[in-house]
């Protein structure tokens, strides 16, 4: 069964052509040493678990921080522009044929910008409310 991270990092990867070479450098958690930017990093921060009377429902619901770096701040703000204009009020299927999430919804909730003065990287954290059915 295909997690969330993986059908987001899919979706980012084959429909994110607004995204630049950024859909192509899509880190789930964290990334690598050797870093070309810019890049995306994906991290769960927080989930919201679904529960009825007899245990835990197939509804899930959970926060996730979307984080673009890059070397020019407007290239970055311009990033983080086009990721909220492709993913924010998704409603559908997603993940590669065969192994497909049904997407309730992608909300956008906050944006923060930061500046990493040892990398001199910019960076654009955006955080996300995802719903999704599990199989």
């Amino acid at each position: 069964m295909p997690t969330i991270e993986e059908s987001l990092r899919y979706y980012l990867n084959t429909t994110g052509l607004s995204l630049g070479p950024i859909s192509q450098r899509v880190y789930l958690f964290h990334t690598t040493q050797l870093k070309t930017r810019p890049y995306l990093v994906l991290t769960n921060i927080t989930p919201h678990p679904r529960h009825a009377h007899d245990g835990p429902t197939t509804s899930q619901e959970r926060v996730y921080q979307f984080s673009i770096f890059d070397d020019s701040q407007s290239d970055g703000a311009a990033l983080a522009d086009a990721l909220r204009r492709l993913i924010d009020g998704f409603q559908g299927v997603m993940g590669p044929v065969g192994s497909q999430l049904t997407v309730r919804s992608i909300l956008f909730e906050s944006q923060r910008y930061i500046y990493e003065q040892e990398e001199r990287t910019h960076g654009f954290n955006q955080d996300y409310c995802i719903q999704w059915y599990e199989a």
